[in-house]
């Protein structure tokens, strides 16, 4: 009767409170297996009961082979069983006469008490997880999550994926159609994750101006944060055009990592589409001028700006 469930029984309870607390991972399949494994284990102790002639254990005699023996299988297990040591007789057995004997019923106890427990902790944490898996709200929540650890993981790679694929198709319309979350949670290899956070990023990245997205390198945060700036920028400005002190003012904010050239024309091409039409400082140099200034100055002009944007968004 040695073994090593008292440590199973502990890892297995760990592992619960971590589990389903992302969209994929190991522990989804670590429960699985361990459920068939101790409903294996279950079925197999069963020859216990029959050790210690428990009554109300029933083997039908067609269940017996040519051999005589029994598929235990068949044997339902009552839980109020385990406890050997608690029923109210004596086992006919062991009569209890040696040390040795004591200890043999003193293991089965023991053994059959963890193995309850393991059941107890794979059962409630299962139950959690059919729960879960009725929350849209909370599934998307897990499955955004995964899908920008995924994207940062296989950035500057291209994946090869089938934008036809009956899960990119349907999760890439997540916002509009939440059931398909809960239709594949759990049902996505990391694989399949890796894809759909390309095609995701790919469909998203359309939805931005060319220039706005070179000068942002396409990291869409950073663009999402451009475009809001962009969309105050006429509140903010003083001037009846949107001087040269005011794009490098965002370009700080911003803190994008290009050249004056490249910020200028995302400026422009963000501005043409999310601002109000005032004329746009049209060369570049009234960025170096600003620059110049700011880098003789104590910069003031760019705390207000920050100041009012971090108000505003």
């Amino acid at each position: 009767m040695n073994n090593n469930f008292v440590i199973e029984a502990e890892n297995l309870k760990e592992c619960s409170k971590t589990h389903n607390k992302r969209y994929a991972n190991k522990d989804n399949l670590r429960f699985t297996t361990e459920q068939i494994a101790l409903i294996d284990i279950k079925r197999s102790i069963t020859f216990l009961y029959t050790l210690v002639n428990d009554s109300k254990v029933k083997i039908p005699y067609h269940k017996r082979d040519y051999w005589g023996q029994v598929d235990t299988r068949t044997i339902d297990y009552k839980i109020e069983h385990s406890y050997i040591g608690k029923m109210p007789y004596s086992p006919p057995l062991f009569e209890l006469q040696t040390e040795c004997e004591q200890r043999l019923l003193l293991e089965i106890q023991s053994f059959l008490n963890y193995l309850d427990k393991c059941f107890a902790i794979c059962e409630n944490t299962i139950a959690e997880e059919k729960a879960k898996g009725r929350d849209a709200d909370y599934l998307i929540m897990i499955l955004e999550k995964q899908i920008d650890e995924a994207y940062e993981y296989v950035m500057g790679h291209k994946v090869k994926y089938d934008i036809n694929c009956d899960y990119i198709q349907e999760l890439l319309d997540y916002e509009n159609n939440p059931e398909f979350v809960i239709k594949w949670f759990h049902q996505l290899h990391p694989t399949n994750l890796t894809s759909l956070a390309s095609a995701r990023r790919e469909t998203q990245l359309k939805k931005y101006p060319d220039k706005v997205k070179k000068a942002c390198k396409n990291d869409i945060n950073k663009m999402n944060r451009f475009i809001n700036v962009i969309k105050h920028i006429d509140d903010y400005e003083p001037e009846d055009h949107i001087s040269g002190a005011t794009i490098y003012n965002t370009m700080q904010f911003m803190n994008v990592n290009c050249s004056d050239k490249a910020f200028y024309e995302g400026f422009v091409e963000a501005y043409g589409q999310y601002g109000n039409g005032k004329p746009v400082v049209n060369s570049t140099m009234a960025i170096s001028k600003a620059k110049k200034v700011a880098l003789r100055s104590d910069n003031s002009s760019y705390f207000e700006f920050e100041d009012y944007m971090n108000a505003v968004l």
